[in-house]
């Protein structure tokens, strides 16, 4: 088990939230990058993206038309390109 699962799950068996501060609270820019074709997220992950980025002071969505899970292995040399410009700009 990778230490991603081994975080989710003991926070599953000790009834704890996954997020302890809600998405309002962040300052910082957030770039909300997903697949279109993940099969680990809901298929409304584009509403659910732009629901957080209204949320949040500074935030962005990119969706990859292609790819699995996580999106920025699946897509890795756009994602780098992605991640680049957001952060340049």
């Amino acid at each position: 088990m990778d230490l991603n699962t081994q975080a989710l799950t003991a926070c599953a068996d000790a009834g704890l939230p996954l997020f302890h501060k809600p998405l309002e609270t962040l300052e910082v820019p957030i770039l909300f990058l997903g697949s279109r074709e993940d099969t680990m997220c809901r298929k409304d992950l584009e509403e659910e993206y732009r629901q957080m980025e209204k949320l949040v002071p500074d935030g962005s969505v990119y969706l990859f038309k292609t790819g699995d899970h996580p999106a920025m292995a699946t897509n890795a040399d756009m994602a780098a390109k992605m991640i680049t410009d957001f952060i340049d700009n």
